[in-house]
């Protein structure tokens, strides 16, 4: 027996009411964990806070993503996503930005000297540089933004719904936490110096462009303004002229 047609308003009224109320729910649950917060220097950062790198080695908790990676996803000496996989990633955030309305905006950093310091200390050294700067960046970005490791010498950030004057505090954060203290490496008596420089780029995404290569656009961006750093020196933060 057919329905009746006010019965057929009805559920879809009700349908429609409903979505709306899951769709503010949902949206009020992003402004908690977007919000910028932060927790005292020895704690564990939980899910929407930042931590400050001070954190044991041993509270640092698994990077959180939308699915588990496989191995050739993962780069191999920091265990972060690799260059393949944060593309992936950012593409599928622009695309819930496109649907939001949202910025977002990426760090790309740069560890200084990267030459000198392989050729001054050994591949072996390095690496454990590099461990301990993913260590302290991982502990200042959230569970929902995305740390990984670009290229040999660079990390990427993707930070969703972020403006680039907060994404400028978390680079000058990031930068600070690297230069603020050295690196104590194994089987060397004194702690070593490093620094990173910061490029930020952002952007709200526009519908009539395919996301990937919007994504390849910002990470281009946000190296214009890491390539900016270089004729004022290293360890410094610089945005896309």
């Amino acid at each position: 027996m057919a329905a009746h047609p006010l019965l057929l308003v009805f559920m879809a009224l009700l349908a429609a009411v409903g979505g709306i109320v899951l769709g503010r729910l949902w949206e009020r649950w992003e402004q908690r964990q977007l919000a910028p917060r932060s927790v005292p220097a020895g704690t564990v950062a939980a899910p929407g806070q930042r931590g400050t790198g001070e954190e044991p080695l041993s509270a640092l908790p698994p990077h959180v993503l939308p699915y588990p990676l496989p191995t050739p996803l993962l780069d191999p000496v920091t265990q972060l996503p690799n260059a393949a996989a944060i593309l992936d990633a950012l593409a599928r955030q622009l695309s819930f930005a496109d649907r939001l309305k949202h910025p977002v905006t990426l760090l790309i950093a740069e560890l200084d000297h990267y030459d000198e310091l392989l050729a001054r200390h050994g591949e072996a050294a390095v690496q454990q540089i590099l461990l301990e700067v993913a260590r302290r960046m991982k502990f200042r970005v959230r569970t929902h933004e995305l740390l990984g490791r670009w290229a040999p010498n660079h990390f990427l950030v993707v930070l969703p719904d972020v403006d680039v004057g907060n994404a400028l505090v978390l680079g000058e954060d990031l930068r600070e936490a690297i230069s603020g203290r050295p690196v104590v490496l194994v089987g060397r008596e004194d702690p070593l110096a490093v620094t990173i420089s910061v490029g930020v780029h952002g952007r709200t995404p526009s519908p009539s462009r395919p996301l990937r290569d919007l994504a390849a656009e910002m990470v281009v961006g946000a190296e214009r303004a890491l390539e900016a750093t270089v004729a004022d020196g290293p360890n410094r933060l610089e945005i896309e002229p």
